[in-house]
Order: structure tokens, then sequence, then C-alpha cells
């Protein structure tokens, strides 16, 4: 069995290895020069990085605490919204970013804010697209944590606070970095709720799936690719130093503060 699985494995981990080394094998360092003094790149990679980081700062803050409710409540809200939380992991992203239209069409939505072809509707895409995974990273993490290690802590004199810093926080953080990691990777490759809401505007609401999409599109194959091979490097290092930092790890319970 062990080696069938292994057989199984080694297969589909050389085939996505194949689909990848066709791209990056085939690429030209000139293509990768240019890239670097094109505007219109340079901008679209700025707004990956802020538009991405600005949305899995918003998934940590909001969808950690999520988390946490949802693994301790029995009530039935918390199943309920568990199930809500997690429609946008099975819902096309291209639909949410409808959905994202059609919110900020309303009137009183748009009293307050404006979405549509702003930095500030690409990061809500974003946002909504990659929480789920935030929050279904950090609740795994807290599952693995048996909640006596709290009550440990607290007889031992802690307060509430510390017992779940000292022992639960700490224990589930490997989880939650790699949380925020996926959440990141997917909020930066993501395509369709940002393109719906965004625009795709060059030099305004253009990331970098979407410069490869126009880029192709307009016939220019050489930067298109380029940047599709450099985004998938970036995936790579981010997944190696995730491995070998060794992110699945847990902390022993005799090495921690209590």
């Amino acid at each position: 069995m062990n080696k069938f699985s292994a057989g199984i494995g080694i297969g589909l981990s050389v085939g996505v290895a194949v689909l990848l080394a066709g791209n990056v094998m085939g690429l030209n360092l000139q293509v990768l020069k240019e890239l670097w003094h094109n505007p219109r790149f340079i901008q679209a990679l700025l707004f990956s990085l802020t538009t991405s980081g600005g949305a899995t700062l918003c998934a940590f803050v909001l969808g950690v605490p999520a988390a946490l409710w949802l693994k301790r409540s029995h009530h039935w809200s918390a199943r309920l919204c568990g199930i809500i939380l997690e429609l946008p992991l099975v819902i096309p992203p291209l639909i949410i970013g409808v959905l994202l239209l059609k919110l900020s069409s309303q009137t009183l939505v748009q009293e307050f804010i404006r979405l549509v072809f702003t930095f500030k509707g690409a990061l809500a895409a974003q946002f909504l697209v990659a929480l789920p995974l935030m929050i279904k990273s950090a609740e795994s993490a807290f599952r693995l944590v048996p909640t006596q290690y709290e009550h440990l802590a607290r007889t031992m004199g802690a307060t509430p606070r510390q017992a779940f810093f000292d022992t639960t926080w700490r224990l589930a953080w490997p989880g939650i970095l790699a949380g925020i990691a996926l959440t990141w990777m997917r909020a930066l490759g993501e395509f369709g709720a940002t393109l719906m809401v965004g625009g795709g505007i060059p030099g305004k609401t253009e990331n970098i799936p979407i410069f490869i999409y126009l880029s192709i599109s307009e016939g220019n194959f050489a930067a298109g690719m380029g940047a599709c091979a450099l985004l998938v490097l970036t995936v790579l290092l981010v997944l190696f130093l995730l491995r070998s930092c060794g992110a699945h790890k847990r902390l022993p319970l005799d090495q921690m503060d209590l």
C-alpha cells in the first residue's frame, strides 16, 4: 500500500513538475530583463503586492478570531456561519466579482464606499476569495490543540489571556503561519473577481494575472509568459520556505512557558 501511495504521489508530482518546467525552462533571461524595464509590469507588480498584502492582513485580523469561534462554539449559528464562510471556496471567483458589482451598485453602498474600478474594490475581491483559506487553516490548527492545555496553564496561575497565548496560540501558530502564506498566494494569483470589480485598467487596477492575460491577448506572448514564470517561481519559493522552516511542526508541551 505504501509503494502504491508513493507511486501515485511521485507520478502526480512529476506531472505537475513537467507542466511548470515547460514554462520555466523555455524562459529567456532577456525577456525578464525587459519586464523589469516595463513600467506597466512594475505598476502591475506593485498593485499585486499591495492588494494581496492588504487582503492577507485583513484575512488574518478577521479570519483568525472567526476560526477560533468556529472551533470552540457548539451553537448552531457557528455551524451556519462556517458553511457561509466556506462558500467562496466553491463559488467561482468570477461570480464573486459579479456579486460585488451588484452590491456596489446599490445607492446605500455607494454613499459609503466606491468599489468599481478602484484599489478598494480589487482588495475586497481578493479578500473574499482568499478569506476561507485563512479561516480553514486557522480552524484546523486550533482543532489540533487540546483545550486541556489552557486549563492546565490556568491551574498554574496563568490568566485566561496568558493561558491562551502561551499554549493554544503557540501550538497553533505554525498552522496559522501556513494559512497566511496560502492566503497571500491565493490573493496574489486572483484573477476573475479582481478583473470584474477592478476592471483590469493598465496602470491603475491591473495585477500580475490580469497583466499576463492582457499581454497574451494583445499578442505579447513574451511578456505574458515571462510574468507567468516569475509568478510561478515566487509561489515555488514561498512553498519551499514553508517546508524548510518546518511550518508543519508543533511545539512540544514541555517547551512552553506555563
